[in-house]
């Protein structure tokens, strides 16, 4: 598939984050489901990588990651490596009133 073709199927909200999602990639995509909704990302990416491909900072507090149904320690982000058919539930404390 060239490059153009599938620029086309880059979510909005992953403009700019292609790359590390997986597309134009040389390498291999697999599908996970983060937060419900199915998505393609690139293979061996670790937990850190994949939250900052969405735009959100891993060192903010207020972050948890749970990985199929586990959290993790925000110590092990960088070396937890997000497998196919995983399910990655992130979740953001919000402060208001």
């Amino acid at each position: 598939m060239s490059q153009a073709v599938r620029s086309e199927r880059v979510p909005q909200r992953h403009r700019g984050t292609e790359k590390a999602l997986g597309y134009w990639s040389n390498g291999v995509a697999m599908k996970v489901k983060v937060n419900g909704k199915t998505e393609d990302i690139a293979a061996d990416l670790t937990l850190h990588q994949l939250l900052l491909a969405l735009n959100l900072n891993p060192s903010q507090p207020g972050i948890a990651v749970a990985l199929n149904r586990e959290v993790v320690p925000r110590k092990r982000w960088t070396e937890t490596k997000v497998l196919e058919d995983s399910e990655i539930e992130v979740i953001r404390a919000v402060q208001g009133g």
